[in-house]
């Protein structure tokens, strides 16, 4: 995840990513990239649908945010791979019964036609903080490959969660920072 000037989010992969067709044959069969973002059909080994693979991917990742660990963890895969399809993640207390938590349990349902859509996610409560905040509707029709200025901006020796702490800081102080 990358902050662009105006401290927009900016989701990002640099090593494992796939343009996948807009005709909706998003099928894939792939195991790269970090275990820990692997949604539960990713774990058996098929052919499963990228899109709603990468929906389970921002679940764990807004997870993560939220909690500054990961929902399943093990360091051996065959048992993370138990724990992410037999499994549910273990909330904290303060978190429960909050937008934020909606939005997590929509992303990461089991069973992946189940899972929320991005149309779903776009117009989600905690997304658009209750409603008062639609998003725009952005339509990206090329891809543009980043500059050499672009990339040397993007990478740091050291990841500053400073930032997203203050950040959170700031939420907690105005009110819940799940709401």
């Amino acid at each position: 995840m990358l902050l662009d000037a105006d401290d927009n989010i900016k989701l990002s992969d640099f090593g494992v990513s796939l343009l996948l067709p807009e005709d909706g044959n998003d099928k894939v069969k792939s195991n790269a990239g970090s275990a820990l973002f692997y949604s539960p059909e990713a774990c058996i080994g098929t052919m499963y649908k990228g899109r709603l693979n990468d929906i389970w991917a921002c679940g764990i990742t807004l997870f993560y945010m939220a909690t500054g660990k990961y929902p399943f963890e093990s360091s051996e895969h065959s048992k993370l791979y138990l724990l992410i399809q037999t499994t549910e993640p273990d909330y904290p207390p303060e978190l429960v019964n909050t937008p934020m938590h909606d939005l997590i349990c929509k992303l990461l349902k089991k069973a992946a036609e189940d899972r929320i859509t991005i149309e779903q996610v776009k117009k989600h409560t905690w997304i658009t903080k209750g409603g008062t905040e639609p998003l725009k509707d952005v339509y990206v029709d090329e891809f543009t490959a980043p500059t050499a200025t672009e990339l040397e901006k993007a990478f740091t020796t050291h990841v500053k969660r400073e930032k997203f702490i203050y950040h959170r800081k700031i939420q907690e102080d105005e009110h819940s920072n799940f709401n």
